[in-house]
């Protein structure tokens, strides 16, 4: 759910996205795969490489030194899709009303969450 904040954050400031790309261990179970397709409500695509954030800033690399003259132009030759996932429409409704659930409890619960990651620290120090 803290993921789809993010992916709602990103909508009202109008960055949005048609697909969403995964990578990864997780990335290679169906389940996973389709879970995070009805919570985003939109296309789940499993990259071809499980390295996505080395991946990803490879990329950013070959574009800051001029192999490509775009990310866009860079991701459209360099990722590649495995396959992906559709959302459900009927489990989505279902992950719709539990994130009406989770954005009220994460607002109450920040300030612990705040107050709880400084008691950690201490410890660890």
């Amino acid at each position: 759910m803290s993921l789809k904040d993010c992916l709602e954050l990103g909508q009202e400031l109008e960055v949005g996205t048609t697909k969403i790309y995964l990578s990864g261990g997780g990335a290679k179970s169906a389940y996973w795969q389709q879970l995070a397709a009805d919570i985003f409500e939109i296309e789940v695509a499993r990259m071809g490489v499980d390295e996505g954030p080395a991946y990803g800033a490879a990329i950013l690399a070959a574009v800051g030194v001029g192999l490509f003259n775009s990310v866009e132009e860079a991701c459209a030759k360099l990722v590649q899709t495995v396959d992906s996932k559709l959302p459900d429409s009927a489990r989505s409704q279902t992950y719709r009303r539990l994130y009406a659930l989770y954005q009220p409890l994460y607002k109450t619960l920040k300030d612990f969450f705040d107050r709880d990651a400084v008691f950690v620290e201490e410890i660890l120090e």
